[in-house]
This record gives C-alpha cells, structure tokens and sequence, in this order.
C-alpha cells in the first residue's frame, strides 16, 4: 500500500457451507488503529481496505504535518502560534460536530467508488544489441622454400677435363687407364646427383604436403574462429530479444489483468448499487457503513460503530462508540511567555470538558443520523435508532466498562422536518424524545431503546455435566453431546466476569458449531464460536482450517477448539496470528481445576474402549 506506516497483516479466503467470506485485519502504527474488514467478495474487500486507508491517509497526514512543523519551526513565538491554531482548530472542530457536515452531501457518489486508476506501467526501452563481431581474414598460404635440384655433372665440365702427363702421352695405356678411371668418377657423381635429386624431390613433396595439410587446419580454424564468433552473437542477440518479448508479454499481460481486475471491480460495485436499489439487507448495510466511514471526526475520536438494518420495518440500527473525556480538547489557548521564554497551555476548567463532552456527544448523535438518512437516496430508511457507548475505566473499581449513555430512535419523517443549523443540539435531543441522563459526563448508563438482535435459532437447552466428574471420569471416553454442554458450562464459568453468554446448539451440530458465546459489549464484543472435539488421535490442520472458516462464515470474532488430544504443528502453524484459540487435554483439565473440578484423559483407555465397542 502506498500509506505510510499501514500494514494489512492477513488476508485470506476461507470456505464453510458453500459460502466464502473474506477478512482483511489492517493497522496503522502511526495511528495506533486496528481494524477487522469481512466480506463475502474480495475485491470488495480490498475497496474496503482503500476507503479505510485513504481516510487513515487523511488523519496520518495531519499528524505528520503536525510533527514535521515542530520539527523544523525553531522559533517558539511560531511554535506557539502554530500549537495555538491547534489548539483552536481542535476546539473549533469539536464544538461544531454537527454543523461540519451539514454543507457537505453525503450520498454516496457510485462513480467515486469505482476505480479509474490507469495502468501506469510502460514498456522497456527497446535494446541495444551487442555490434556485430569483425572476422578475421582467410589466412594465407606460406611460400615454401623448394630445394633446387642439383644439376647433372657434364663431361665436358672442367673437372672431367682429362690431364695427361708427360709419360701419360708415352704409355698410352696408361693414358687410356686415366680415362677410363675419369669416365668411372663421371658416371659415379652422375647417379650420387641423380640419388641427390631424388632425395631433394622426395624432400620439396613432403614439405608442399605438409604446407597444403598445415594451410587446411588453419583455413578449418579459421572457419571454426568466425562461426563461434558470429554463434556467440547471434546467441546473445537472441538472448536480449527475447528477454525484452517476455518483458513485453509480461507488461502486456499485467496491463490486461490490471484492466480485468478493474472492470471486475466496478461491475462489482454496479451489482452492489443495484442490491442497494432493490433494498437488500447486507447491502443497505454496507452502503451505511461507507456513509458513516466517510465522515471525518478530530483526529482523538474514535470511529467505529456496529449496523443492523431490518427490511421488514425498514428500520436501522446503529451502535455506536463515542469519545471519552480524555479523547476531548484540555486545552483552549497557548502563550508565548517572552520573559521567561516559556510557551503555556491555558487549559480548559473541568465544568467547560463537561459541557463540551455533551454538545458532542449530542451533535455526533445527530450527526450520524443526518448522514444516514441524507444519504438515503432509495429510501430504505423510515426509522434510525441510535445507541451511543462510551468505554472508560470506572474510577470506582477500576474496571473497565462499556455503557450505552445515549439513545435515541427517531422516523424519517420526523427528523427531515427540523433545522439542524438552527438547533442548540441538547434540545433537539430532548425534543426527539432521546434517552440519556441530564449530565451525560457523569457516563450513568442507560438502556437501549431498542437492542441489536443477537438470538441464533440453533441455540438448544443445555444441562449441567460438571456436578457429575470426579477423577475417575475419563473425558475422553465421555458421550459426545456431554461433551459439548461439559465445555459449555465451562466456558460460561470462564466468562462469568465478562458478562458473555454460552450456549449449545442443537444436536444437529449444525455448521460445525457447538457452542456459542455473545459478549455484550457492542465494540470490543461479538459473537464467538466453540467447537468441542473429543478426540483420541491428534487433531489435524484440517479441523483448525475448517473452524477458520466457520468463524468468517458465522462472522464471529473468535473462534475456541476444545479437544481431549493434542494438536499436529500444521494445525498450531494455521492458528497463529488468527483470531483462534486451540485447547488441548492438558488446558481442559487445567480450565477444571481452575473452577474446582477434577477429572482425567486417558487416550490409551479411550482407544481400548471404542475398539472394544467397535465405536468409530
């Protein structure tokens, strides 16, 4: 998300009774808010998730500004000019509630709801691809250098000149003898040439051979060089294409979905108008719960409210949490002393909180009513009832509370004839027959003038089974339905002091609750589901997953397993950071002893018992 400082921390779909709701759970550090979003549709959900974020957007926007002007302002006389405008703007803020939102048309806009964000991802820049390689030059063939043949000797060479002597000229036998023996030396060098030139032949072959073999291997490396050369581009060629195709089919991709997304959404929100328009239930209710998130309080204020609309009378409830005396402005000026160079808060007297905490309290009661039926454009809405609770330690005992302080049910009819510019909001309240004590900071709690209905039709009669245990009952060898009413009247032992209600539902075991415990408080309170399994083996992710998805199904705030065995680590890895509490043999015997009851489990004699039995 683009908010600072948001986290959604789950989100997830579960499924149960062929229905699916989905739960978002959002906090702002900053802020310090905590939210729990449900819806049966998930792009609804995540438009939940923006309406809430832009608003949070809005109050963290504020505080930041707040923070960086302290921050950068040195000066104290603009420190305290601008704590002062504070101050006011607070004060000013708080004491006209009711007027800050009669200028401003709270019908909800449809168009505004639906998303025309555009698809701001742009395509990759095209590539640059690698320049061509330069091949080398085909190499050359050497010069050989060729031997030269020797040539023949002649005999008329001078060295085959014969030399005759004196005597040689006498004796010509001797003169022949010469000759002859020249003749022999002639045709000896003759064939030692002849030999020499063969073997220069041979020599002068071998080397242009050897040359034409050396010349084909280079030729062949050549090739070889310039082909991986020119492989190894082409490769790196293909390779950045098709890495910018695929970036492209991605965008290309991304952008179809984003679009598909966004249509879905919007259709989404058209089908929403049009249940709005045939006045549906869940619809009416969610359209009043985007009114009401839509209006903008002091930043201190808590904002969170509980809707339950009846078709039937077309009437509206609403309980709502108001701010408390320590969420209200303390003070109504700040001065620049610059004698002591001190900057003081003027604070408002205890009799001025009082009387502002009842305007406002007054004006939001008001308020809120004239946003729900303004905005009515299909007039679903005759009547709204409005429940006012204020949560605060009781300075008494030193617990905390909740109390409705404030009630008031008013028509339509009735509530469009007034002025609310004109009014003084105290007597308009008493004017509409409201409900509430005359010093409404005195938090005297008053009852409602008409309750939320928390009845569910599966409840069934239940019946004490903790009289009956010793610790020579074995639980988990106990019938199933005692079982569930023993975890029952436990669990109503447990939340004695919160004032919850625990009851059993009926033998079907229907929607895979077993029992079920409503906490009164309209805020912090709600619906919890228990599922009690009395198990001899380890109970499974499974069963965790499935009680998951009964909670969002039965739109509980909590959900219990209770088992006589153990839990597998899949299943405590599925509960952690939901809205699950997972209880073993060992804590079910401790929850006992806790409220004076003793018993044992022994899964060994559990088995040997239902096997005897042939018990599945």
């Amino acid at each position: 998300m683009k908010y600072e400082k948001l986290n959604i921390k789950t989100i997830n779909g579960y499924y149960a009774n062929y229905d699916r709701k989905y739960i978002a759970e959002l906090t702002h550090e900053g802020l310090k808010e905590n939210k729990v979003l449900v819806d049966r549709d998930n792009n609804m959900l995540k438009r939940k998730i923006n309406i809430l974020a832009e608003k949070w957007d809005v109050k963290w926007k504020k505080l930041c500004e707040k923070k960086e002007k302290e921050k950068l302002i040195k000066d104290l006389e603009e420190l305290t000019r601008i704590k002062d405008s504070d101050v006011k703007i607070f004060l000013e803020e708080t004491k006209n509630i009711l007027n800050n939102t009669l200028e401003i048309d709270d019908t909800i806009d449809w168009e505004l709801l639906k998303d025309t964000s555009k698809f701001d991802k742009r395509k990759p820049k095209t590539p640059e691809f690698p320049t061509k390689p330069k091949l080398k030059g085909k190499p050359k063939k050497k010069s050989i250098s060729v031997k030269k043949e020797i040539t023949l000797p002649k005999l008329t060479d001078k060295k085959y000149e014969l030399k005759l002597s004196f005597f040689d000229r006498i004796f010509k036998k001797r003169s022949l003898k010469k000759k002859e023996y020249q003749e022999l030396i002639f045709r000896q060098d003759i064939e030692a040439a002849k030999e020499s030139n063969s073997i220069i032949k041979l020599e002068n072959e071998r080397a242009i051979k050897n040359e034409e073999e050396s010349y084909l291997k280079r030729v062949e490396s050549w090739e070889n060089e310039n082909k991986n050369k020119i492989k190894e581009w082409e490769n790196e060629c293909k390779k950045i294409s098709k890495k910018y195709d695929d970036e492209c089919k991605k965008i290309n991709d991304e952008r179809e979905l984003f679009y598909q997304e966004r249509k879905k959404i919007n259709e989404l929100i058209d089908i929403f108008k049009i249940k709005y328009s045939n006045l549906e239930t869940e619809a009416i209710e969610q359209y009043c719960n985007l009114v009401l998130s839509n209006s903008i309080y002091p930043s201190s204020f808590p904002q969170s409210f509980e809707l339950e609309y009846s078709k039937n009378n077309k009437s509206l409830i609403v309980d709502y949490r108001l701010p408390t005396l320590e969420d209200l402005p303390k003070v109504k000026e700040v001065k620049f002393f610059k004698s002591k160079k001190e900057i003081k808060e003027i604070p408002l007297s205890q009799s001025e909180i009082n009387k502002l905490f009842d305007s406002s309290i007054y004006q939001i009661c008001l308020r809120t009513i004239h946003e729900l039926i303004e905005a009515d454009s299909v007039n679903a809405i005759d009547m709204v009832t409005f429940n006012g609770f204020v949560k605060f330690i009781n300075k008494a005992n030193g617990k905390e509370e909740n109390s409705c302080i404030i009630s008031l049910q008013v028509s339509k009819e009735e509530f469009i004839s007034i002025n609310l510019s004109r009014v003084e909001p105290k007597d308009c309240f008493k004017g509409l027959k409201g409900v509430g004590s005359s010093k409404l900071h005195g938090l005297s709690a008053i009852k409602p003038i008409l309750d939320m209905d928390r009845s569910d039709s599966r409840i069934a009669e239940s019946y004490s089974v903790v009289g009956d245990l010793d610790d020579s009952v074995n639980l988990a060898m106990m019938d199933w339905e005692d079982f569930e009413n023993l975890v029952r009247e436990l669990f109503a032992k447990e939340f004695t002091n919160e004032g919850a209600e625990v009851h059993v539902t009926q033998a079907s075991r229907d929607g895979g609750v077993d029992a079920i415990a409503f906490d009164p408080d309209p805020i912090r309170g709600g619906k919890m589901v228990i599922q009690a399994k009395r198990y001899t083996n380890v109970v499974g992710v499974s069963a965790v997953r499935d009680l998951y998805g009964t909670v969002v199904n039965e739109g509980a705030i909590k959900g219990i397993l209770v088992t006589t065995a153990d839990y597998g680590p899949d299943a405590y890895k599925f509960a952690k950071d939901k809205p699950l509490t997972l209880l073993n043999g060992n804590n079910l015997l401790h929850m006992l002893m806790k409220h004076g009851t003793k018993a044992k489990i022994d899964i060994k004699e559990a088995k040997k018992y239902f096997k005897e039995n042939s018990e599945k």
